[in-house]
């Protein structure tokens, strides 16, 4: 049985692949939050559409607790001319949708509050989330990670070439107390992706 869960999520930054915008700063947005519920099991979302010209439109794997999303259409773009952005060193969107149609957005986006372009060291700040797009002010699902020491989460992303691993603790808002959930990200980048 699937039950919703949700997170209030600020939105990381929409890469500028796929013809996303170029400003400094990522679009934010807050969902309400309500509770009583816990994490649905056995959830895989299918996988979004990908462009026929790209020879590898890379994959992820996110495993959070029990659940279970997998897409076909992972971008990254790495440094700041490709991210568009002076805050972001690193940037990765794909896209999906739940068995029961909700459209899910996975983002996992590296942010040197320095400005410097660091994927680590201090002052870099790692955040991996997943989130319910299709309701972005009242989302019925939300998950995110994050290494700015919220809650006690600890997001960490490791890039090689067009690899990319990430594990963290997910924070899921829909249980009234700080309740975490460890989680994984196994990601190869698309053939078309800035890196």
């Amino acid at each position: 049985m699937t039950r919703r869960m949700m997170i209030p999520v600020v939105m990381a930054v929409s890469i500028a692949l796929g013809g996303c915008g170029g400003d400094d700063a990522p679009p934010t947005g807050t969902g309400t939050t309500s509770t009583g519920q816990e994490p649905a099991t056995g959830v895989t979302a299918t996988p979004g559409e990908t462009d026929d010209a790209v020879s590898d439109p890379g994959t992820a794997t996110l495993t959070v607790g029990e659940l279970t999303f997998e897409f076909d259409n992972f971008r990254c773009a790495l440094g700041h001319d490709n991210t568009a952005s002076d805050a972001y060193s690193f940037t990765s969107d794909a896209r999906g949708a739940t068995p029961e149609g909700v459209a899910l957005q996975l983002q996992a986006n590296v942010r040197d509050t320095r400005g410097l372009g660091r994927l680590e060291g201090e002052g870099v700040i790692h955040e991996i989330s997943i989130q319910d797009i299709d309701h972005p002010n009242d989302p019925i699902m939300g998950l995110v990670a994050t290494s700015e020491g919220f809650l006690g989460s600890d997001a960490v992303i490791a890039i090689d070439g067009d690899a990319l691993i990430g594990s963290g603790a997910f924070l899921d808002n829909q249980i009234t107390a700080a309740v975490t959930h460890l989680g994984t990200l196994v990601a190869t980048c698309s053939s078309d992706s800035l890196t």
